[in-house]
């Protein structure tokens, strides 16, 4: 019985070894592809940065704006760009909302957010 347990610990060892190098590729991975795309997003002009952007699709819509599907032109790269509408936050003064959702933003550590 003793040698039974030991043998399921030790293959419990190694799923969990092999799910944790998984997941550390996977998380390589993924912020080589986010240092990728803030380097393609810095080099769009700081006049009109959206000319740059293709819209696929609209993921989402809210009180405030949409969630758009958004492709770099000419590139093979795609994220979500959340829209708000400037107009509609200053006339039901969300300012605040806005602001503090921003410094949420900003203080995630999160390989899905592009600062």
């Amino acid at each position: 019985m003793e040698g039974y347990v030991a043998n399921l610990n030790r293959d419990d060892e190694k799923r969990h070894a092999k799910r944790s190098m998984s997941s550390w590729k996977l998380s390589k991975a993924l912020s080589l592809e986010m240092i990728q795309l803030k380097e393609k997003v810095a080099k769009f002009s700081s006049s009109s940065p959206f000319q740059n952007l293709e819209i696929i699709a609209t993921l989402g819509v809210g009180g405030f704006g949409r969630v758009e599907l958004v492709k770099v032109k000419n590139e093979n790269v795609a994220f979500a760009m959340k829209c708000i509408k400037k107009r509609h936050i200053v006339d039901t003064k969300q300012q605040e909302h806005v602001y503090a959702e921003k410094r949420i933003l900003e203080e995630l550590c999160s390989p899905f957010v592009v600062k």
